[in-house]
């Protein structure tokens, strides 16, 4: 199956920081560890620190499936939040 395989090539996923644009962190991240879609509820863990998605670009798994590229705009999330 060749799609099969293009959801295990790794894409560049590049991690910013709201409103800096700061790049957190840049991974190369298999298609398929991938949600299908980010919504702004979207948790992640990074480096002992939680953040929640702003934004995403481009915004589905599929449409990074096309570019090979993905921006993830996050925010931390404080203690107890």
């Amino acid at each position: 199956m060749l799609f099969a395989g293009l959801l295990k090539k790794p894409i560049t996923v590049t991690f910013e920081e709201e409103g800096t644009r700061r790049v957190v962190a840049t991974w190369r991240v298999p298609l398929d560890r991938l949600p299908e879609t980010f919504t702004s509820e979207t948790r992640l863990d990074m480096g002992g620190s939680r953040f929640v998605v702003v934004e995403a670009r481009p915004a589905t798994r599929a449409r990074a499936a096309d570019s090979r590229r993905l921006t993830v705009v996050i925010r931390r999330v404080e203690s107890g939040s």
